[in-house]
This record gives C-alpha cells, sequence and structure tokens, in this order.
C-alpha cells in the first residue's frame, strides 16, 4: 500500500452537506457461533457421561473451533482427552505465536500445514502432560479432533480422526477431509496414535468462506450421506440459519441435540456452527459474538467428572 500525503489543511474543499446518508453505519462482517455436546444413548444407560467436547473463541472477525470424540473404549477418561485438545487447541490459537505465524500463512508467506501441525502438536504435548501428572497410561485419554481457524476472508482447517467438517462457500455446502474407512469402518485414528500425523492429519484451505460446521462422527448419520461423506445441505443450512437468527443458544442446541434420534451406537452427539453475518456495531453486542476487534469471547463444553479408576475404587471400597 502507498500511502499518500495529506491534501493541505488551507482552503480545504467543501464538503458535502450533512445529510441522512452521513449516519449510516457501515456493516461489520463478524461471526455468530454456537456449540453443545449432549451424551449418547448408550451412555445414558450405563448411567456415563458424555466422552466428546468442544471449544471455541471469537475476537474480533477471527473465530477459532474444535471438536473432539473421546474414545468409547475408554470411556470416561477419554473424556479428559477430548476436554484437554480442545482446550489446548484455542488457547494456543489465541496466542500471540499462532497469531502471527497465521498471518504469515494468511499472505502465503507460510505453508498452513505447518502451522496446523504445530497446534495439534501442541494438543498431543497437553495430553501427553495429563498422562503424566495422573499417572496414566496416554492411550486412556484417546481422542479425535477436528479443528476449524477462519476470517471472513481465509479458513483452514485440520483433522485427526473421523470427526465431519462442513463449510459454505460462494453458496455451495460441502463436507472436507473425509476419512478414507478401510475394511473396518468403525476404526479411526486418535491424536496420541502411533504415526497419526502421518497417516490421518489433514489439512484444507478455503477462501471466503460463510458458514463452517464441526462435529464427531455420532452425528454423521444425521448431516452426511454415510457411504460417502457428502453434506446432508438441508441440514447444514437450516441450522445455519438458526444460528444467524440467534434461535441455537447452547441450551436450545443441547435440546435439539438430545431431541435427534441417536444411531444404531448410541454415541455421543456435539457440533459446533458458526456463520458469517453482517453486523451493526452500533447495536449489536458481546453476546451476540459482534463486538469490536479488542473483545473476545470464548465458550468450552463442560468439565468431565473426575474419575475413579475402577481397581482404585475396589481398594477404597
Amino acid at each position: 500500500m502507498v500511502w499518500l500525503p495529506r491534501a493541505p489543511l488551507s482552503e480545504p474543499e467543501p464538503g458535502p452537506e450533512p445529510g441522512p446518508e452521513s449516519n449510516v453505519i457501515a456493516p461489520v462482517r463478524r461471526w455468530k457461533v454456537g456449540g453443545a455436546s449432549v451424551a449418547g444413548e448408550a451412555h445414558i444407560r450405563k448411567g456415563l457421561g458424555c466422552d466428546d467436547a468442544f471449544a471455541y473463541a471469537i475476537t474480533g472477525d477471527l473465530v477459532v473451533a474444535a471438536v473432539a470424540d473421546g474414545a468409547g473404549s475408554v470411556t470416561q477418561t477419554s473424556a479428559w482427552g477430548s476436554y484437554t485438545v480442545c482446550d489446548r487447541v484455542v488457547t494456543t490459537a489465541l496466542g500471540p505465536e499462532f497469531l502471527d505465524w497465521f498471518g504469515d500463512v494468511r499472505r502465503g508467506e507460510a505453508a498452513p500445514e505447518g502451522l496446523m501441525e504445530w497446534l495439534f502438536q501442541q494438543a498431543l504435548g497437553a495430553l501427553r502432560a495429563r498422562a503424566r501428572d495422573t499417572g496414566q497410561p496416554i492411550a486412556e485419554l484417546a481422542t479425535t479432533l477436528a479443528v476449524a481457524i477462519a476470517t471472513p476472508e481465509f479458513a483452514i482447517f485440520a483433522q485427526i480422526g473421523d470427526g465431519v467438517i462442513a463449510l459454505r462457500q460462494r453458496d455451495e455446502v460441502r463436507t472436507v477431509l473425509i476419512e478414507e474407512k478401510g475394511e473396518y469402518a468403525n476404526l479411526t485414528w486418535f491424536v496420541q496414535s502411533r504415526d497419526a500425523f502421518t497417516a490421518s492429519f489433514r489439512v484444507h484451505t478455503a477462501d471466503d468462506v460463510t458458514a463452517f460446521a464441526l462435529s464427531t462422527d455420532g452425528m454423521a448419520y444425521k448431516i452426511t450421506e454415510v457411504a460417502s461423506g457428502a453434506a446432508f445441505v438441508p441440514f447444514f443450512t437450516g441450522a445455519w440459519a438458526a444460528t444467524e437468527a440467534n434461535k441455537l443458544g447452547e441450551a436450545e442446541l443441547e435440546a435439539w441435540l438430545t431431541g435427534i434420534a441417536d444411531d444404531q451406537t448410541g454415541d455421543d452427539k456435539t457440533v459446533v456452527l458458526a456463520v458469517l453475518t453482517d453486523t451493526d456495531t452500533d447495536t449489536d453486542t458481546a453476546d451476540d459474538a459482534t463486538a469490536g476487534a479488542g473483545s473476545e469471547r470464548r465458550v468450552q463444553s463442560r468439565r468431565p467428572p473426575a474419575y475413579l479408576a475402577p481397581a482404585a475404587a475396589e481398594v477404597e471400597g
């Protein structure tokens, strides 16, 4: 950009007469976001909680979101795995190191794969730290992870595992980073799995994304064509419209997810919905995720309950 010298201050040119147009405030593009997690029927029947987690944050015109699905084979402890990676992703992505690097990626001066791999490695580091602090094997914290980082002009999506990522770009709704299933459809990769970063880690970038959604695979039967992974467009257009109209706060979204019939596995259900809106900064509030560039809003799923391993419970009993 070339900066031009100011016009001489003496003898300024007469400006237009003030009129109604002079009070018009140009709309600002901001993200409206909602998220929720609910336990699936299989967990409810056993008196267990939800192993899924989500987190998102908005600062200015930037949104970062994450969803994670703790492994059902290590239920309860894996809830801490999913919670931990979502928390670390959002915390790290709001930090100056990530934001500076993200700026380089937006300008084409750095590769998005390097940035997102570093972010996922921070999440893995948080898992290792928790395993070390609690004395648990890290496999007991097994979790998938799907992440979105977006501004009105540019977005990066990344994933390990079998979550669902959908986006709207130039009025086209589609899923990206669909996991390729092998012979065993129920198997997936976890963040801490050996070779996960070479076999399952994947990244997608897109310009001019106006809406996106992240979901765990407990919603896949409802929001995608299961065989192909393609987006079931009516679900996403309806969900984004409700988000934009402020009809899906966390309580409403939880009730909505609870009312959706489970698939045959009775898996937990988690979704984060984000839609780009034109807002009036004089009338919208921080609660609508439309505050000014210096503001920040952060939301996260509930902390899992403390978990006592069965062996320890028997000793105490």
